[in-house]
């Protein structure tokens, strides 16, 4: 039992302040749609346009590079190779620095390409204006395909998709921070030879999970009313905020099974299997 109390102690320390950053981090999305928001539903649906952008090209990379160094470097600090780590972490830096010179292309130049897809022009104009720094990983690609199918129906159903999207991505902070630091600690104790305390890290792993998960779906099920007034006062968008947010429940409980799979993976540096799962759950069963 001394076992899991030291586990969970090490864990925190990881977690608490990872979420806290990724609070952060998401709030400033929020912020900036709740003001443009409440300004028109053209404003609303300029935000979900760069957060559409932004989305699919900042953490495609930057995450997926972020967390193959989590995972490596857990592992090679866990074995005392440190200067492994250090060569883990520099290719990383390389690689995202590469990364960075096509999405500083595809940004400059958005407004051009949503005139071209054919965006109203004032639509486009502010999307310019509002900068955003959102992302998730493999499966936004899927999550953009369903802004695309929003934006067809209207500009009020892709506002109110991006903001439910951006206030999921809020709610789920704290499973972003646990699965980061269960990898930390499962790549550290499989790193240093020790699988059965690592067993311990993914069993406390997925309580949390489970923990998490249950109660932003009772928070957003219970709050559904009123959480749409957050991004507009037009009575059409809080409307489709609350039909909308039944379903972000519901999503919550196929996630906890996706998030305790990615970790433990992850943690293993398993990328085939991931990648595989990642296809199969965004894809298929999303």
């Amino acid at each position: 039992m001394e076992v899991y109390y030291h586990e969970v102690r090490a864990l925190l320390a990881l977690v608490l302040p990872s979420a806290l950053s990724t609070y952060c981090y998401f709030a400033v999305s929020i912020t900036e749609l709740s003001v443009m928001g409440h300004l028109g539903v053209d404003e609303l649906a300029a935000v979900a346009y760069a957060q559409l952008c932004l989305d699919l090209s900042t953490l495609v990379f930057m995450q997926g590079f972020n967390g193959g160094m989590n995972s490596l470097c857990s592992q090679a600090f866990g074995a005392k190779n440190y200067h492994l780590v250090g060569e883990y972490t520099l290719l990383t830096s390389l690689l995202l620095t590469v990364a960075c010179a096509p999405m500083a292309l595809l940004w400059w130049n958005l407004d051009r390409l949503l005139l071209t897809a054919g965006v109203a022009e004032h639509v486009a104009f502010l999307e310019d204006s509002v900068p955003l720094a959102a992302g998730e990983l493999l499966e936004n690609a899927q999550l953009t395909v369903l802004t695309l199918f929003a934006a067809k129906i209207g500009e009020l159903q892709l506002g109110t998709h991006n903001a439910m999207m951006e206030l999921f991505f809020f709610a789920t902070s704290p499973l972003y921070a646990v699965i980061g630091g269960s990898v930390t600690r499962m790549g550290n104790h499989l790193g240093a030879g020790q699988p059965p305390y690592a067993i311990v890290a993914a069993r406390i792993c997925g309580v949390c999970i489970a923990t998490l998960t249950v109660v932003n779906s009772v928070v957003i099920v219970s709050t559904r009313r009123h959480l749409g007034r957050i991004f507009s006062d037009d009575p059409a968008v809080t409307t489709a905020f609350s039909q909308v947010c039944s379903l972000a429940a519901l999503a919550y409980t196929v996630l906890s099974f996706f998030c305790y799979a990615l970790a433990v993976l992850q943690a293993q540096a398993r990328p085939m299997p991931l990648a595989l799962g990642m296809v199969a759950g965004a894809w298929l069963v999303g």
